[in-house]
C-alpha cells in the first residue's frame, strides 16, 4: 500500500476537482456492501482547498470484507463490526468509518472529512478505456480501468487539474497521468516535461516498465494532448509524445470521472 497512500497522501494536499453536467453511477438499497465504490475527501486549509476522488473495491461475505486498492491492486482484509468498518489502509486520520447503510460510508480525520458511496453492485474496475501505443508497448487496448482525479488549486486560482488512471500490464499496475497547467478543458495542449501555464504533462508509472524501458517511469518529452469531453462524468482525449528514449507513444483515453 505504500505507493497508493504516497500518492494519495501527496494530492489531498493540492487538489480539488471542478466540472459540470452529467449524474455520476450510484446505488441504492443494496444488500450488503459488495461492489465499485467512489471515495471523495476533502481538506479546507487556509489558501489550499483540497478535494481527492478515487475508487476501490469492497467485497463481503458474512462477516468477511475485502478491499481491492486502485493504485496496488492489492487485496486488504477489513474489520467489520456493526455499523463501524475499520483498518482501511489510507491513512491521512481516515482509520474508522461509519456505515449509513450499504450505499454510503462516510470519515473524520483531524484534518480532513471524507465520504464514500457505491457506484455499482459489482465490485470489478471499469471506469473507462484507454489505449497505449509505441514500438515497445506494442499496442494495448485496457478497459480494467481505476480512475483518481487531480487538481490544484491556491487562493482560489486552479493551477493543475488532470487524471491518473491505473490498469494492469505485465501482470502489474500501469498507471497514466495526464496534468493540464491550469483548466483541464476541451482543446488542445502542448506536451512538455516540465510545463509550463496553459501546457500539460504525461507520466506512464509501473513495474512492467522496466524490463522494456530499463525504468519504471517515464515522462514524455514533448507532444500534443487533446482533450475532446470534459464534463462531470466524463473525460475523453487523444495524446502523442516522444518518449525519453526518442520512441512515440501514443494514447486515448475515456475516463469516468469518480
Amino acid at each position: 500500500m505504500i505507493r497508493s497512500n504516497y500518492i494519495v497522501a501527496a494530492l489531498l494536499t493540492t487538489m480539488v476537482l471542478v466540472g459540470c453536467g452529467g449524474s455520476k453511477r450510484s446505488t441504492s438499497d443494496s444488500s450488503d456492501l459488495t461492489g465499485l465504490w467512489r471515495l471523495n475527501m476533502e481538506s479546507d486549509q487556509n489558501v489550499i482547498k483540497a478535494q481527492s476522488n478515487m475508487a476501490f473495491t469492497l467485497t463481503q461475505s458474512g462477516d468477511s470484507l475485502s478491499m481491492v486498492d486502485c493504485a496496488t491492486r492489492e487485496t486488504i482484509a477489513l474489520d467489520l463490526s456493526g455499523d463501524t468498518l475499520a483498518d482501511i489502509p489510507l491513512g491521512l486520520g481516515l482509520d474508522e468509518w461509519t456505515l449509513t447503510d450499504n450505499d454510503n460510508m462516510a470519515s473524520t480525520g483531524e484534518f480532513i472529512s471524507a465520504e464514500a458511496s457505491k457506484m455499482a453492485a459489482e465490485p470489478i474496475f471499469d471506469m473507462g478505456e484507454m489505449s497505449l501505443s509505441s514500438p515497445e508497448l506494442g499496442s494495448n487496448d485496457f478497459t480494467d480501468l481505476c480512475v483518481l482525479s487531480v487538481s490544484l488549486r491556491i487562493l482560489g486560482t486552479n493551477v493543475s487539474e488532470g487524471f491518473s488512471a491505473t490498469t494492469m500490464f505485465n501482470g502489474e499496475p500501469l498507471t497514466v497521468s495526464i496534468i493540464a497547467m491550469g483548466l483541464f478543458a476541451k482543446g488542445d495542449y502542448n506536451i512538455l516535461e516540465t510545463p509550463a501555464a496553459d501546457d500539460a504533462s504525461i507520466t506512464i508509472l509501473g513495474e512492467g516498465l522496466q524490463a522494456l524501458f530499463g525504468e519504471t517511469e517515464l515522462t514524455l518529452r514533448d507532444g500534443t494532448l487533446t482533450v475532446t469531453v470534459d464534463s462531470t462524468t466524463e473525460s475523453d482525449g487523444t495524446f502523442s509524445g516522444t518518449l525519453p528514449n526518442g520512441s512515440t507513444l501514443t494514447g486515448t483515453f475515456g475516463f469516468e470521472n469518480p
